[in-house]
C-alpha cells in the first residue's frame, strides 16, 4: 500500500503523493517546488476544467496550475496529481487541518503514478525551448547540487525552478511598488 498526505479545508480533503525518495517529501515539492498551500489556493480560487484526453480536472490561476481527480466525489476527497509553477515560502498560509496519512490501494497508487508521469511529461514538453548557458564557480554549483539532492531532483531542474521562483517574486514585488495603495473600506 502506498502512503499519501491528507489535509482538510472547506469540507474537502485533498490527498498528495509522497515521493519514493527522499521519503516524506511531497511530489509537488520535489518536482515543482510547490506546497500544500499553493494547491489549496488554486483549487479554491479557480474553476476547474475537465481534460477529457487525460481524464483529470485542471485548475489555473495567475501563478499556478493544478491537476487532480475525484478519489471520492460524494465525500469530497480530491487526489492531487500535480501543482506547478509556484513559490516556496515554507509558511503555512491557510487554515487547513492536517489529517493522518492515507493508505490507498495499489490500483489507486498505480493510477496516480501513471497520471503523475503523464503530467510531468506534459510540463517538461511545455518548458522545452530556449537553452540558457552560463559560467559559475564550482563552489556555488556544489551548493546548488547539495540542495537539489536534498529534495531529490536533478540540479538543472532545481536551478530552473529556483530562478523562475525568484523572478516571480521579484516581479510581484515590483508590481506592488507601482500599484497605488488600496483604499480602506468604510
Amino acid at each position: 500500500m502506498a502512503r499519501y498526505k491528507r489535509v482538510r479545508e472547506n469540507g474537502h480533503v485533498l490527498v498528495f503523493k509522497y515521493e519514493d525518495a527522499p521519503p516524506g517529501v511531497l511530489h509537488i515539492f520535489a518536482r515543482h517546488l510547490t506546497e500544500v498551500d499553493d494547491a489549496l489556493d488554486v483549487f479554491f480560487s479557480s474553476e476547474p476544467s475537465w481534460n477529457e484526453e487525460q481524464g483529470r480536472f485542471e485548475n489555473q490561476s495567475d501563478t499556478h496550475g493544478l491537476y487532480w481527480f475525484w478519489l471520492d466525489e460524494d465525500a469530497r476527497v480530491v487526489m492531487v496529481i500535480s501543482c506547478l509553477n509556484g513559490e516556496v515560502d515554507m509558511v503555512k498560509r491557510r487554515d487547513y487541518e492536517e489529517l493522518p496519512d492515507l493508505e490507498v490501494s495499489s490500483e489507486v497508487a498505480d493510477k496516480v503514478d501513471r497520471m503523475t508521469l503523464q503530467a510531468d511529461r506534459e510540463i517538461e514538453e511545455a518548458r522545452e525551448g530556449a537553452r540558457v548557458n552560463f559560467r559559475w564557480g564550482t563552489r556555488q554549483l556544489n551548493i546548488v547540487k547539495q540542495a537539489a539532492e536534498f529534495i531529490g531532483v536533478p540540479y538543472q531542474t532545481y536551478l530552473k525552478e529556483a530562478v523562475l521562483r525568484q523572478a516571480m517574486n521579484d516581479l510581484r514585488d515590483a508590481a506592488s511598488l507601482t500599484r497605488p495603495p488600496k483604499k480602506a473600506r468604510a
